[in-house]
């Protein structure tokens, strides 16, 4: 079974219908077909927590994360081994931490890592990264 990691761009592209939605929706149906498994890091999704907070306010936030929560996505605990791993992610390509955990759980769960931030790029030699379009300035 294919296995996907998404990191907090290619939700809020979901979340936005940014540039890359459809790609993340086509994703999210495969899932619930259980053509392919979705699951994201728990330092991820509290970034997306963060921004939905930031941009909508505490209780618009709450109830756009309830949505995202019943989308077939799996939040994955970071724990010691999580933390160590993102830790060499970021020593070796200078990349955001938060970042490096949905590497690093790429990279444990031989996933592709689905993501609209192209600092990954640093990292492209460790993990397969399919890319969602870039963001134009007026997005």
């Amino acid at each position: 079974m294919r296995r996907y990691v998404l990191d907090a761009s290619a939700v809020l592209r979901y979340l936005e219908s940014a540039p890359g939605a459809a790609r993340v929706e086509a994703l999210l149906n495969d899932a619930s077909d259980e053509a392919c498994e979705i699951v994201m890091s728990a330092v991820n999704w509290g970034e997306v927590v963060y921004v939905l907070r930031r941009k909508l306010g505490r209780q618009d936030a709450a109830a756009a994360a309830k949505s995202v929560r019943s989308l077939p996505i799996g939040i994955v605990n970071a724990g010691e081994a999580e933390a160590e791993g993102a830790a060499d992610l970021k020593d070796r390509y200078s990349i955001a931490y938060a970042d490096c955990f949905a590497a690093a759980l790429a990279i444990a769960s031989d996933a592709t890592l689905l993501t609209g931030d192209f600092d990954f790029k640093r990292c492209q030699s460790e993990l397969l990264i399919e890319f969602l379009p870039r963001l134009s300035a007026t997005n």
